[in-house]
């Protein structure tokens, strides 16, 4: 929703700014695009909880009615996506990450439709045409991936080598003071 609050009204002001003192500062950048909330963890939360703040105003999403490959999806987030790998030298804004932790909430949608709801396929989907439309833009573009939560039980694991099989490069956040880590 930052950077793109309405279709093709895309605001790029604050990312400039970082880019830019990042690159003054001679570091390198990773931009982990964030489309559903990192906080949707719980069962009982909605689709409006987890969408609120992360998707365009005018770009709805509901479990019961959408899918992470839907066109409009698809192509909105392409369209942000090939911009913003045009628009950055790669000598600072090394890799694009779309989503963070998204696998929360395809947890959520599982737990809550006990298993009716299959968003994964969708949203390997969706990963995957944005990666294979990339195949145009110049080799020395930004590595293109996911974020996700890295666990060790096995559906993390058998979701994991899905995505892995259709990125170049995946992201994981590792809680390792979190109690339920494990060893």
């Amino acid at each position: 929703r930052q950077l793109e609050p309405r279709a093709e009204q895309y605001t790029f002001t604050e990312l400039d700014k970082v880019i830019q003192e990042a690159s003054k500062a001679g570091m390198k950048v990773s931009l982990l695009i964030e489309f559903t909330s990192v906080d949707c963890v719980f069962p009982q939360m909605t689709d409006r909880e987890c969408f609120l703040d992360t998707l365009p105003h005018d770009v709805s999403f509901s479990r019961e009615t959408s899918r992470f490959d839907d066109d409009p999806m698809v192509n909105r987030l392409m369209a942000l996506i090939h911009l913003i790998m045009e628009r950055y030298d790669t000598k600072t804004l090394t890799h694009v990450y779309l989503g963070n932790e998204v696998d929360s909430y395809l947890r959520v949608v599982q737990a809550t439709s006990e298993g009716k709801i299959d968003l994964d396929t969708g949203y390997i989907n969706l990963i995957k045409r944005i990666k294979e439309s990339l195949s145009w833009l110049p080799k020395n573009r930004p590595a293109f991936g996911t974020n996700i939560t890295y666990c060790g039980a096995t559906w993390c694991h058998g979701f994991t080598k899905k995505v892995a099989k259709v990125v170049e490069i995946i992201g994981l956040n590792i809680y390792p003071t979190d109690p339920d880590w494990g060893a």
